[in-house]
């Protein structure tokens, strides 16, 4: 929760919700805002909006608070999601293959991101790039906004919409 959380769209939360499962976590959840009512409006499922918060006198085994200012990007190493390292780390590294996808990064606003920076450029020759969008829905709204043709005009290769290169190992 908090002022980061107020501001995130809702891919960001699914992302977030999706990675604490990755890491060993039984549940990923948010609390309930306008954000998830627009959200599930938007899919055809409004009247599922339940309102959910904490109760007032909840209470908790233990907390960590994260200054999100203070966050650095970060990438996921082979060959598992939780062998990450900070992006600054990596300068000069040579990187054989490069994956956006499956139900954490496969999403809408993360292709577009993606066709952003690749517009008018080709990916490196010794660099494979693969695509998974998260689900058909995804793949063919990015089809109609035209990122998988920029994508592919980069030299990515589209893998069917799912799990993909993801194993679902949960540590």
């Amino acid at each position: 929760s908090g002022e980061t959380v107020d501001m995130m769209a809702m891919s960001e939360r699914l992302t977030i919700a999706n990675m604490v499962v990755e890491a060993g976590a039984k549940v990923g959840l948010f609390p309930s805002d306008s954000v998830t009512r627009s959200y599930l409006e938007s899919q055809g499922r409004g009247k599922q909006y339940i309102a959910l918060h904490p109760d007032a006198d909840a209470t908790y085994e233990s907390t960590i608070e994260i200054d999100a200012a203070q966050l650095e990007p970060t990438v996921a190493k082979p060959h598992t999601v939780d062998n990450i390292a900070l992006v600054k780390e990596l300068k000069g590294t040579r990187i054989a293959q490069v994956f956006i996808g499956t139900c954490t990064n496969g999403r809408l606003d993360d292709l577009r991101i993606a066709a952003g920076i690749l517009q008018g450029r080709r990916r490196h020759p010794y660099t494979r790039l693969v695509v998974a969008p998260a689900s058909k829905k995804i793949l063919l709204e990015a089809l109609a906004e035209g990122y998988i043709k920029t994508l592919v005009e980069s030299g990515a290769a589209i893998v069917p919409p799912g799990c993909a290169a993801c194993q679902g190992r949960i540590p």
